[in-house]
Formats: C-alpha cells, structure tokens, sequence
C-alpha cells in the first residue's frame, strides 16, 4: 500500500469514527431521519473510496457500537446493492447485517421498484437471515433465473412476502440467455409450486422491455397450468398478477383465503375469468381489474351477462381503455359496494354513472397529471361514493351536463382554465361551489409559496377569457382552500382582491342583480394584499360574510388524492 493509500485510510478511518462517536449513545427517538440519511450517504462514500485506495480499512468497530435502532434507521437509507456491498468489507460489519431480523426487514421488504439481486445475494440472504418469515423482491433477466430458481425453492416454507418481476426482453436486445426462446420461465413456475405456509402478499408480473422501463405488461401470456404453491398457501391474503393465466378452479387452492386480488392482462379480460376469480376467491373483498379492453356484450344489447354474486366484495377498482357501465352493473353487485374505482378513456361513462347512481347530490373534480379529470361522487351526501377517473376527457361540460342536479361541487383550480374547451351547463340547484388550490409544487418555481401573480399556472383568479360566466342561480357559498394537511411547507398566499374580481366576472349568482352571497370561505391560505381593508372592502360587495379558516373543512377538502393508484398502493401493502 503506498503513502498516499496509508495516509487516505488514516483519514477516512479518523473522520468516520469521529462522525460516528458523537451518535454512540443516540436512540431511535432522537437519532432523525435527515441525520441518519446524511450519515448513510456518508458511508457510501468512504466505502467508495475505500474500495480504491484501501480495501478493508472502513472503521466498523465504532459502527458496529451503534445502537441498533440507528443501525436500521441508516440501513433503510441505503440500497441492497450498497448495503451487502458495505458489509463484505468486513467480518464484524458482515455479521452486523446478516444478523439482523430489523435490518432485513428494511432491506429486503418490497417497496417501491424492485430490487435488482445478485443470485448470490439472494442464497446467503436466506441462507444467513434470522429474520422469520423472508421478505424476497426479486427482478429476474435471463441467466439470473437458473441459479435463483433452487433458492427460491427451499426458502418458499419461510417467505412471508413474494414480489417477482420477470421480465421477458425484446427480441432486437434478447441475449441466447433470455427468457424468450428458452425453458427459465416455465422452470422458475416450477418453484411456485412449493407449498407456502407462511406466504401473505404474492405479486407475479410478467413483462416485456428494457429494464428501465417495466410498466406495461407483455401481450403474451404465461399460463399456470398446475396448482399453485401445491394448494398450501393458508396465510395467502393479497396476491397481484400481470400476463398470468389464472390455472382451472379446481387448481385454485392457494387462493381461498385472498381477501384483495389484482389482476392485469393487455388483450382483455372475459366473463369467465371474472366468475373464476369470483369462485375461487370466496372471502374475496377487494378487485382490481386492468386490461385494455371490458367483457362487451356480444351482438350489441341483446345478450346480458349473468351477474356473478358475491358477498364479500366491498371494493372494486377498474382500469379499462374501453368500457360500458351497463356490462359492468350486469356482472357486478354494484349496490352493495363501498367504493367503485373506474378509470376509462372516453366520456360517455357519465351518461350511465347519472342513470346507476340518480341520487349524486355532490362531485369533486380533481385534476390527473399530465392530463385527466378525477373525478368522485358522493351519493346522497355521503364521502364514500364512486370514485371515477378520466383521461382526456374533453372539458368540463362532458362531466357536468350529466349532474346538473348537484348541491355542492369542489373543482381543482387548474380545470377553470378547462372551460374554454366548452363553456359548462349551468347548476341551477349548486348552493356551495369549492375551489381547491393546488400544490406549490404544481406552481411556476421562484415566489415563496410557489404562485406568480401574474402567469400563475392556473389563473382562475386572473380572468382574462371572453368565455360567460358559469350560471349558479341558487348559489349561496364560496369556499377556496387546500387539501388537508397538504401543505408541509405552510399554506399559498392568496389576494382577496382578486377573489373578489374572479366573484364578480366568473360567477352569476342569485335572481336579481345585485346578488350577494351569503359566505365567502378562505381556508388554510394566507391573505397576501397590500391594503387589506380596500380588499376587504371590495370583497364584501359581492357577500354578507368573510370567514377565514385557520384548516380547511375536511368535507370539502379531504386529504384523499382520488387517485387510484394511491388507493391501490393503500390496499395491496408489500
């Protein structure tokens, strides 16, 4: 080793231990989450540089001293890759890993991507884990199935949760190796058939692409044509799938106990497939379906699809390019649903949401980047209607001329700038309307809250359009405000003044002219006029009343993002 390695190893060995003696006696409350991020980050780079000029120097007496609740809140910073990397630099640091049930946990639980193992990784993974059962979240390209396969294997009895991309790459990139034209696939199938006692979350997805890019499942299909984990799977309660052709009922065993199953196929999914999965999972509460296509009925609307009862099924969530509502109330028992998630490509879905559920009295309309309307119904006032999504849907006026009805309407400030797509019917019976602010992050950056006042993004308030103002003739109320607890970094600013413009153009309110509101509602917003009172005043003209909230009404501005891949995310934990 030369002076310079010599004198780099003293270093690094001094600043490490210094670094880390000031933590010593540090416990999981006070140690943060920021210091433990800055220190991980720290160790990824000394190792970095250890591995250059000193292999095997990392002073890991001192951090092996650490309080173990700070060695798993640093851990959790810190890729697989980094970590087993990390702990091959030395025994004592190895061990300090290996034998960890917390550190494993952390580590090895699937969240988010999935992480890339080496197979070797993954057999002194389960070889040396004391952690009971295994979390494996494995990414699977060609040559890596062979070796991972047998592993995999002999630790299905102690798997507590299973995630498995495999994906099948294309044919101008494949490698002789790959899945495509090759038995890795059907062999690695073969493992799932070892029984799985302790197994409680199962995701299997195959697909087809780069490994950058793994959002889209391929168009082929692996069929399971046995039974699954050998029928032995009792603990088995959420399970996810993608390209996978669900095995006969008979062979279904593995699934009695799911309580949330998804399932994802590009052709299409059938009517038969749906009463397997109704049949075979009977304690089955929540369904996520994705395909491009729902079951149609053949020869137009002569034949109606026989309704497949359940009664356990609670929620369901829809991802289709094309879909009927009439097909999907004929197959499903939607009166008896909490929650109903549809997202679908075209508009005329609200013809046939305004005929199931006649009894909408409320509507959110939230906003889906990059494009897309989100919208959520609330039946009869209550927060637990059908929730809808919309790509692309055209403008406002696709939404609203189906619900002229409403009593209350929340919209998200960007879809104004959505009229000029066509100017929305009027709401003859609206008493409150909401406008929900967005996100600083969503605003043009360098003003402290995010808003530029004169080419802010959304421009609801600047109303510059020649479009008429939108028709409320009963309405009483105006409320504008942010999402529940939405704002980590304090509420936006907002210009009464420019409220008080946006009332007076935007808005026609009221039988006779000169009509004023009964309330204006600013909530969890700063007030940001530079003469308040003139602004005060100019607001007044157009209300009775001004209230400013200090937190927004969760009836009108609930922390729920209406997205369904969020909600997805909540029912089907890794």
């Amino acid at each position: 080793m030369t002076m310079e390695a010599d004198w780099l190893r003293d270093w690094i060995a001094q600043a490490v231990q210094c670094m880390f003696s000031v933590w010593r006696d540090a416990d999981e409350e006070t140690f943060s989450a920021d210091t433990s991020a800055s220190i991980a980050y720290a160790i990824g780079t000394v190792s970095v540089i250890l591995k250059e000029a000193a292999r095997d120097a990392l002073p890991v007496h001192t951090l092996c001293k650490l309080p173990r609740p700070v060695l798993c809140n640093i851990w959790s910073h810190l890729s697989l890759h980094d970590a087993l990397a990390l702990s091959r630099t030395s025994t004592a640091l190895y061990n300090v890993v290996f034998y960890s049930p917390e550190l494993w946990t952390d580590l090895a639980a699937p969240d988010g991507e999935p992480k890339l193992l080496h197979p070797d990784d993954l057999q002194v993974y389960v070889k040396h884990s004391v952690a009971e059962p295994l979390h494996v979240s494995l990414l699977n390209t060609g040559e890596m199935f062979v070796p991972q396969a047998p592993v995999l294997a002999q630790a299905m009895p102690r798997i507590r949760s299973l995630r498995l991309d495999c994906c099948d790459l294309p044919e101008y990139c494949a490698p002789a190796e790959s899945l495509r034209g090759s038995f890795t696939w059907a062999s690695l199938l073969r493992v799932l058939a070892e029984p799985a006692p302790h197994l409680v979350s199962l995701q299997l997805r195959h697909v087809e692409g780069e490994l950058v890019d793994m959002c889209y499942p391929t168009d082929v299909c692996i069929p399971i044509n046995y039974s699954l984990f050998s029928g032995i799977a009792p603990s088995l309660r959420r399970c996810r799938l993608g390209s996978i052709l669900l095995p006969p009922v008979a062979q279904c065993g593995a699934f009695e106990n799911v309580t949330a199953f998804s399932y994802t196929i590009s052709l299409g999914i059938f009517h038969v497939t749906i009463a397997l999965i109704m049949e075979a999972m009977p304690r089955l509460e929540v369904l996520e379906l994705a395909s491009f296509t729902f079951p149609t009925v053949p020869g137009g609307h002569e034949r109606v699809y026989e309704a497949v009862p359940h009664s356990a099924l609670r929620i369901l969530i829809f991802s289709f390019y094309v879909m009927h509502l009439r097909d999907l109330a004929c197959i499903f028992p939607l009166e008896q649903l909490q929650e109903l998630w549809l997202t679908v490509h075209t508009t005329h879905i609200y013809k046939g949401l305004r005929e199931l559920y006649s009894g909408t009295v409320g509507m959110r309309l939230g906003l889906q980047y990059p494009a897309g309307i989100v919208t959520c119904l609330y039946i009869d006032g209550s927060a637990l209607g059908p929730k809808v999504v919309v790509n692309n849907p055209g403008g406002l006026a696709d939404i609203l001329s189906s619900f002229t009805a409403l009593v209350w309407l929340s919209v998200h400030e960007h879809l104004f700038n959505n009229i000029i797509a066509g100017a929305p019917p009027p709401l003859p019976a609206l008493e409150v309307l909401c406008v929900c602010l967005a996100a600083p992050s969503a605003h043009v950056d360098g003003w402290p809250d995010g808003r530029h006042p004169a080419r802010d993004s959304s421009g609801f308030l600047i109303n510059d359009s020649d479009e008429p103002p939108w028709e409320f003739p009963a309405l009483r109320e105006v409320r504008i405000g942010v999402l529940s607890g939405a704002y980590g970094d304090g509420p936006c600013s907002i210009a009464l003044y420019d409220v008080a413009r946006w009332i007076r153009h935007a808005l026609t309110f009221g039988s006779a002219p000169g009509a004023k509101l009964d309330a204006v509602v600013l909530s969890g917003v700063w007030v940001a006029d530079m003469d308040f009172c003139a602004a005060w005043k100019a607001l007044m003209e157009g209300t009775e009343s001004i209230l400013l909230e200090e937190e927004s009404d969760p009836r009108y501005f609930p922390t729920d993002d209406m997205l369904p891949q969020t909600r997805s995310a909540s029912l089907f934990p890794t």
